[in-house]
């Protein structure tokens, strides 16, 4: 068991309030066969480094696995298993490059419990010794707070006026979701929604998460 004091890291880059919460982050995402992320596999995995609100580095790759893509899944996301299996590099390469591309930075991801629970499966299967232990921001959660339904990325976008071009593709919805991001922080909204995962109240909890994170139950708001 990891005390709260043994896995944070210290990120001067953004220990004040205001906009500069976001001064320096990570946006990711997983493309997966499936909805429950504790057994999807993985098939696509894209991040980005963010600087000052521009993009500075990115990484965006195909994940092999011995599957067959779900054909609804490859509907969405136009991934299909003979380009997985094509182009996809193996799953230890990925979390090795995943692991380092993450380092110790502030992560972000929309609706990022499915996310981390992707990662925290491939941290099992490859033997990572080090717990993920990132502060993170949840762009779900701060939408269902403040948005009303639907908080899907691509509708959040579209409302706002943030560019999102094919979405369910992970590096498009990397730079659609720190769009919204910086949209949010606009408005001095961030600092709160630090470690903060929401969770649709009409559902359980999600079945692992990070053990510093502060669970919120959320509900949906409608515009009547």
């Amino acid at each position: 068991m990891y005390e709260k004091s043994e896995v944070l890291h210290d990120l001067p880059v953004w220990e004040t309030e205001g906009n500069e919460v976001v001064q320096r982050f990570t946006f990711f995402d997983f493309e997966a066969n499936g909805v429950d992320p504790s057994i999807a596999e993985p098939i696509e995995f894209a991040g980005a480094h963010f600087e000052n609100g521009v993009m500075v580095d990115s990484i965006n790759f195909l994940i092999y696995q011995d599957i067959e893509i779900d054909p609804q899944v490859v509907d969405v996301t136009g991934i299909t298993t003979e380009e997985m299996k094509r182009e996809g590099i193996p799953e230890e390469e990925a979390v090795r490059k995943i692991h380092d591309f993450l380092g110790t930075r502030l992560i972000v991801a929309h609706n990022i419990g499915y996310d981390l629970q992707i990662l925290n499966e491939l941290y099992k299967r490859h033997g990572r010794k080090r717990p993920i232990d990132n502060h993170f921001i949840d762009t779900l959660t701060i939408g269902r707070n403040v948005d009303f339904y639907p908080h899907r990325l691509d509708k959040l976008c579209e409302r706002h006026n943030v560019p999102l071009t094919g979405a369910h593709r992970a590096l498009n919805d990397v730079v659609g979701g720190a769009g919204l991001l910086l949209h949010y922080a606009k408005d001095n909204i961030i600092r709160p929604y630090v470690d903060k995962l929401g969770y649709f109240g009409k559902y359980a909890p999600p079945a692992w998460y990070p053990e510093y994170a502060t669970l919120v139950k959320q509900w949906n708001k409608y515009n009547n």
